[in-house]
């Protein structure tokens, strides 16, 4: 089985025109303007500098920028805001950072971006919203992600923004409404307008209204219904929504599928909408279970099967629909040991989802769980030297820079 290349094919049609336009103003940086009159559209790479980053709006199944191209996010996670005002950080020496600096994230930015990402995730506590908490510096919480952000866009980034928690040490929360800082719906809606209103202005960020949501179908829905149509009264940016927690597959003695189904509920409503799901190897998918025992599928074949039964595929080749894999990662276990063709069956993972086009995001740009990116001692900001980057690193950084 074998996805259609979207890169493959795509002819461009006619003269290509091409502007210059060298552009100095106020701001604290020339850049270059290249606009391209083109006939026909093109993916845009995950690498390489943008100088002025454009918005993206949905289009059938496509994330698209001003100009007609294909967008394909691949990126990041970046912890550390649902734990912390200043988020966290680490340099080049392996110095930790709770607290707001401007070179360190600078420099965090620009490593992902070599890696070829174009596109980071964040997560946030809507504590730290609410109140505009300071960091240790004093520099309030909204200052803080909205330098972020300028940041990440002069870096040639994108911002999944991602509401995750609601207090302090409370983790993760999957249900957005009905707790102290978030009373009711209405309140969630007033929220996000509050949220769009600041940060919508920015042309490189998008909203997640909240992760791995677990509340009744029904509820969240007409929950995403009214916050799309209050926000959108503020600002255009994508919203991001996302249902349950992932995607899965289990063949044999245990069969199961848990499907994209969802993304064809006609109480989603709006423009500009892209949907989510995860994917975790070990979250209860990608299994294959024979007389009693269990092993993992992957090979490119089997993992290519799992995710046609998840209805991936289907998702965008036939339903025409805007696909987001906003965590994707190998086994979530805190353990060194991964199952037997643990890392292979993630990286042919990858592989599908770059051969159908499809916008991901992987987990974790820390030293933190299995799926860490970087060696569990250390997470310097050395992006060359393999003494700090896990196998999965190495993995994520090949598939960040591939463009098909």
């Amino acid at each position: 089985m074998s996805p259609k290349n979207l890169g493959a094919g795509l002819l461009l049609k006619g003269a290509v025109l091409v502007l210059i336009i060298l552009i100095s103003s106020s701001i604290t940086f020339n850049c270059i303007l290249v606009v391209a009159f083109l006939t026909s559209t093109r993916q845009i790479p995950s690498f390489g500098t943008i100088g002025l980053i454009s918005p993206l709006h949905i289009e059938g199944r496509y994330v698209m920028d001003n100009y007609g191209n294909v967008v394909v996010l691949k990126g990041v996670q970046k912890h550390g805001f649902e734990d912390d005002a200043g988020g966290r950080w680490k340099d080049e020496t392996g110095t930790y950072f709770n607290r707001f600096t401007e070179s360190v994230v600078r420099r965090n930015l620009q490593v992902m971006r070599s890696w070829g990402a174009n596109e980071l995730r964040v997560f946030d506590r809507v504590r730290f919203w609410q109140e505009n908490t300071p960091d240790s510096n004093g520099m309030p919480h909204r200052d803080i992600i909205s330098r972020l952000i300028e940041i990440a866009g002069e870096e040639g980034l994108y911002v999944v923004y991602c509401l995750f928690s609601m207090d302090a040490g409370s983790g993760h929360h999957g249900v957005p409404w009905g707790t102290t800082q978030i009373p009711t719906r209405a309140d969630f809606v007033d929220l996000w307008v509050d949220i769009a209103t600041e940060l919508g202005r920015y042309p490189n960020v998008l909203f997640e209204l909240w992760n791995e949501v677990v509340r009744s179908r029904d509820d969240w829905f007409t929950g995403c219904n009214e916050t799309i149509r209050a926000v959108r009264g503020v600002a255009d940016n994508i919203i991001i929504i996302q249902w349950d927690w992932d995607v899965w597959y289990r063949e044999g003695q245990y069969e199961g599928v848990c499907t994209l189904d969802w993304v064809n509920d006609p109480r989603i409503q709006g423009q500009n909408v892209l949907f989510s799901t995860h994917m975790y190897r070990d979250a209860k998918g990608f299994y294959l279970y024979e007389d009693g025992t269990e092993d993992i599928f992957y090979t490119y074949e089997d993992v290519g099967k799992a995710f046609v039964a998840e209805k991936v595929q289907e998702c965008v080749e036939t339903w025409n629909k805007p696909l987001y894999v906003g965590e994707y990662g190998p086994s979530r276990t805190g353990t060194e040991a991964l199952e037997p063709h643990e890392l292979e069956s993630c990286d042919n993972g990858l592989s599908l989802l770059d051969g159908w086009g499809i916008s991901y995001n992987v987990m974790w740009w820390w030293i933190g769980m299995a799926y860490r990116l970087f060696t569990e001692t250390d997470n310097r900001v050395y992006y060359d030297d393999p003494a700090y980057i896990t196998e999965w690193g190495s993995i994520t950084r090949t598939h960040l820079s591939s463009y098909s």
